[in-house]
């Protein structure tokens, strides 16, 4: 007969993660409707934002089921999420009924006192899958009987999963997510082919990478690991052990294997081959034993829809696209050269039964097979790119280095790039180079000099027309669109805005003309240069917000599109505390104390050595002084901000040359974006690539960003509210005072921000998405 089905949200840490995915299943093979955050959860979403809402008066979840676990007890986030279902006043209706501990393995410490009253399932130990089920259901079935379940029915419940049945209220995962049906935790050990390396012990707290991974093997059977390293030097290979460990239950084979080259990815088949008892029928000239092996291994592995094989170190698309394997398992690539961005799209436009050319004996690569594409197909030749620009360096801020950055994207992307400046010399021209990008230096005639000389055609240096030209702002968006309209008009313009003139032209000081008659040509000129290009472009969330009403279309939506940085860590090194006493660094142009917030840093800094006697040895350093400016009377000005001899501020010439820039974010313990507005704020960026601490104004677009990613509960560790009142300076000076009583404690959640962040944002999606709108 019919029984009332609950809404059911499952609480569980990240380790933990193969348990709450066959609960979560059976659950709604049983007719109940679950939550759960690998399928459910937009990423930032947090438990307060999410359950405190539909628990509230609102209707939302019957039942909440927490899997007790001794990683679930030390998780400070599931902490979080039961600590707040039992207190929050919106879910106080939250009765002893409506919660559900589930215990899924020993208990290696006492139960929280306030978790121990609470009667709980225990299901480890339990070999039987049908046992196990008939547990899990009669316990969610009779929880809350009296505790407010609605009237909603649900079929009787099935014994057990029904494989190649999807979750109540989704679509069943596709042939290429492998088997339907989870397995029970436990029930399975390690796969009887199993080849991977020895588990990482400092791989645990990598849960958003993880649970990215398994997300995209489940939805398209292949996923690529990011190139990253973090605290204690864990990279991908770790990650992938990691992955391989928690879900070996899953699978019935696991191998790992060297993907350097061709020769290396045939040897590691071949011993898999081998292990499976796979024989070959004999070759031809055309069709070497080696080719026969391999579809044999391949029509092998078609069969088995558990398997998971690792694809190390793994080269250029092209030189393996065809030696990927095929649906139903699991492909993880560890990619160590090329842009693997898209690894389903990448193994979709393999021709299978293709007609195979001889390998080049010195490359190990099928000429004819480069790169991969669609059926019948031609190869595309290298895009070109001109980006035009005032320099290569960043001497002038974050403009320059967004540029600089995306045509080192753009060129890893397999475009050929070349930068048009005024002038360069032979260590830009030699940076650029190493980047894969060719200066063009602009033609200089009489009277064309400095910036001007960008609006004339490049010479000879330019070998040909370009696909694409790339401005920015009002800066050299008009010789971009000059270069385009008069010159290249067969050439595709991107303008990117950098930022808001209505917002920072009233902040400028020592400016004898009008600021809102500055502010409107600006802006302007900025709508102007974005409406007549191909695509205006902007960086990050808050110029987006600012711009996508200039751009709307007559069919809704907006023309204007938004690309994010990369985070890509700077370095492999792990870091460390600096020794001695904190340094906190601010990035900021003298002449732009207001807009940049010197002196909200100078003045939360002062009043933090008044307040707290331990921080009377801290360094406010100021990266900042242009050429030709009196650093000392920066130094007075935001010493007068300060208030307080004890603090010693040091101001610092403004430099671009990337080993000054990596010894001032080494010896940081603590950078700060304090701007009253900043349109993304691309030196903080470089801070998080790093793995310093920082603190960012929410008044800037990388602030916004932290939010939409993390949520704003999380968000707090790293964005201060910043509203150019008396109370900016008071805000700024605890925060940055909490981050500076534990060290160790900030250095650790800054590794843990670049790694989450690392995983979602690059640059090379940025240089993606601006080649696609190439025809």
């Amino acid at each position: 007969m019919p029984y009332a089905r609950k809404r059911i949200f499952v609480s569980h840490a990240g380790p933990d993660l193969p348990w709450a995915e066959w609960i979560a299943w059976v659950l709604e093979q049983e007719g109940h409707e679950v939550d759960l955050d690998l399928w459910d959860w937009r990423m930032g979403e947090r438990f307060e934002e999410r359950v405190g809402a539909g628990l509230g008066e609102r209707p939302g979840y019957d039942l909440v089921v927490m899997l007790l676990s001794p990683q679930y007890l030390d998780s400070p986030y599931a902490g979080r999420e039961w600590e707040h279902a039992l207190r929050a006043p919106a879910i106080r209706l939250l009765s002893p009924g409506r919660l559900l501990p589930v215990q899924i393995k020993p208990l290696t410490g006492p139960v929280p006192p306030a978790l121990a009253p609470l009667p709980r399932l225990v299901l480890h130990g339990l070999h039987s899958e049908s046992e196990v089920i008939a547990r899990l259901a009669d316990a969610v079935r009779n929880a809350g009987a009296t505790a407010g379940t609605d009237d909603r029915t649900a079929p009787a419940p099935a014994s057990a999963p029904q494989p190649g049945a999807g979750p109540v209220g989704r679509p069943a995962p596709s042939a290429a997510a492998g088997p339907a049906a989870p397995r029970l935790p436990g029930s399975a050990d390690r796969p009887a082919l199993w080849n991977i390396p020895g588990r990482h012990p400092g791989v645990q707290g990598r849960e958003a990478l993880i649970q990215q991974i398994r997300l995209q093997l489940l939805a398209s059977s292949v996923a690529a690991v990011p190139a990253l390293h973090g605290l204690d030097g864990v990279g991908a290979h770790e990650v992938a052990q990691e992955y391989a460990q928690r879900f070996r239950g899953q699978y019935d084979l696991v191998w790992w294997i060297g993907a350097a080259d061709r020769a290396a990815v045939r040897a590691g088949y071949a011993d898999l081959a081998g292990r499976l008892g796979i024989a070959a029928a004999p070759g031809s000239p055309l069709r070497p034993d080696r080719d026969r092996l391999l579809e044999a291994l391949f029509a092998d592995l078609a069969t088995r829809p558990r398997w998971l094989v690792v694809l190390a170190d793994a080269g250029p698309p092209e030189s393996l696209a065809d030696l990927l394997p095929p649906e139903p398992g699991h492909l993880l690539l560890l990619p160590a050269a090329g842009d693997w961005t898209d690894p389903a799209a990448v193994r979709r436009n393999v021709q299978p039964g293709r007609p195979e050319q001889p390998e080049d004996p010195a490359t190990g690569h099928r000429p004819a097979q480069s790169p991969p594409g669609p059926a019948g197909a031609r190869s595309r030749p290298r895009p070109r790119v001109l980006a035009v620009a005032t320099e290569w360096s960043s001497s002038r801020g974050g403009l320059s280095t967004f540029n600089r950055r995306m045509c080192r994207a753009l060129s890893v992307a397999g475009a050929d790039v070349y930068c048009l400046v005024p002038a360069f010399d032979k260590e830009e021209a030699a940076a650029a180079s190493a980047a894969g990008v060719t200066l063009v230096e602009a033609e200089r005639p009489p009277l064309w000099t400095g910036e001007r000389s960008l609006l004339r055609k490049p010479g000879p240096a330019l070998p040909g027309p370009p696909d694409l030209v790339i401005g920015h702002g009002r800066v050299t968006g008009p010789a971009a669109q000059l270069l385009a309209e008069d010159h290249y008009p067969q050439a595709r313009r991107i303008h990117v805005i950098h930022m808001v003139p209505d917002q920072i032209e009233w902040l400028k000081e020592d400016r004898a003309d009008d600021p809102a008659r500055r502010a409107d040509d600006r802006s302007t000129t900025e709508r102007l240069l974005g409406a007549t290009a191909h695509r205006p472009v902007v960086l990050g969330p808050l110029l987006y917000s600012k711009y996508a009403k200039h751009f709307t279309v007559p069919t809704g939506g907006t023309r204007l599109l938004r690309v994010d940085p990369g985070f890509e860590p700077s370095s492999a090194e792990p870091r460390a505390v600096p020794e001695g006493d904190p340094e906190v660094l601010v990035f900021g142009r003298a002449e732009d104390v207001l807009i940049k917030g010197l002196d909200t840093a100078a003045e939360a800094m002062g009043r933090l050595v008044r307040r707290a006697h331990r921080f009377r040895g801290v360094d406010l350093a100021v990266r900042g002084v242009p050429d030709g400016e009196d650093g000392g009377a920066l130094r007075e000005r935001l010493m007068a901000y300060a208030g307080s001899g004890d603090l010693n501020i040091v101001p610092k010439p403004f430099r671009t040359d990337p080993e000054t820039l990596r010894a001032d974010l080494h010896h940081a313990s603590l950078v700060l974006l304090p701007s009253r507005r900043e349109g993304f704020g691309l030196s903080a960026v470089e801070a998080i690539a790093a793995g310093t601490p920082v603190l960012v104004s929410d008044a800037s677009g990388l602030g916004l960003l932290l939010r939409e990613t993390l949520g704003v509960a999380e968000a707090e560790q790293y964005v201060v509210e910043t509203r150019g009142d008396d109370q900016d300076a008071e805000r700024w000076s605890h925060a940055v005072e909490f981050l500076l009583r534990d060290r160790a404690a900030a250095f650790a959640r800054a590794a843990e921000l670049r790694e989450h962040l690392a995983a979602r944002f690059s640059w090379s999606r940025a240089a993606a998405a601006l080649l696609a709108e190439l025809p």
